[in-house]
């Protein structure tokens, strides 16, 4: 998407809190948005998509309290209780996060032993392999899962995706410790990336109408069968159901 179009894409209309609003203005139950997804009209009726990097951090705090149950207007106790316990979490996790890049450059820094130098060395190879399964990873939901899509490309991307997630499972359960732990960020990456990324392809060859920033293209033979009658012929006032592309 070419500066500045992404903002008129629209997006899904939120309160403040992140929750979904209906078009008659009620509220569903357990559904939240927050970034580019969302539409919270913070930045003005003429910016439809909360594309703001400010924004979706904002917004994706206050939607991850809401699903805690931590937000509280200072007298519910088990929400204030909730709101320890994420707090506690989110300090174990960063706590985590230090202690790992910590080993990290301990290990590449140190000259270390033989043992420390040969799964350095292990490592350093899943990590290279998996970059490298990643890098494809994008070009083929660039090539095959952009704007502009067509059965056939997205029945490629599946297969290929499926390929690729079975290889970033295998690298993660070959990772030192078979955890995060012991992985390398690109392999959690690539995990991450491949599960996600298959699910968009299969979600997007399952859907055949044109909405919101996508195309669908259908290939010739698939027309025909969906515009067929049973093998009577159309006449030239029927009306066809037209693909409509929201951008």
């Amino acid at each position: 998407v070419i500066p500045a179009a992404h903002y008129t894409c629209g997006g899904v209309t939120t309160d403040l809190n992140g929750c979904v609003i209906a078009s008659n203005g009620e509220w569903y139950g357990n559904l939240y948005a927050a970034g580019e997804a969302a539409r919270t009209g913070l930045h003005g009726g003429n910016r439809l998509a909360s594309t703001s990097l400010l924004e979706g951090l904002v917004y994706g705090a206050s939607v991850g309290e809401m699903v805690a149950g931590v937000v509280s207007d200072g007298t519910d106790d088990k929400a204030l209780e909730n709101r320890e316990r994420v707090m506690e979490t989110m300090h174990q996790a960063r706590y985590a996060i230090e202690q790992r890049l910590a080993l990290e450059q301990s290990n590449t820094s140190a000259g270390g032993s033989s043992t420390v130098s040969s799964t350095s060395a292990v490592d350093e190879g899943m990590r290279k392999e998996a970059t490298a399964i990643l890098t494809n990873l994008k070009s083929i939901m660039w090539d095959n899962v952009g704007v502009v899509r067509t059965p056939s490309k997205l029945a490629l991307a599946v297969s290929e995706l499926s390929a690729m997630r079975d290889e970033a499972d295998q690298l993660w359960n070959n990772s030192s410790s078979g955890g995060c732990g012991g992985a390398g960020w690109e392999v959690v990456a690539l995990r991450d990336a491949a599960h996600s990324g298959l699910a968009v392809a299969e979600s997007a060859l399952a859907n055949r109408v044109s909405g919101g920033a996508h195309y669908v293209i259908l290939e010739e033979s698939e027309s025909e069968n969906n515009n067929g009658n049973g093998g009577g012929s159309k006449s030239d006032s029927d009306d066809e159901e037209p693909l409509h592309a929201v951008i």
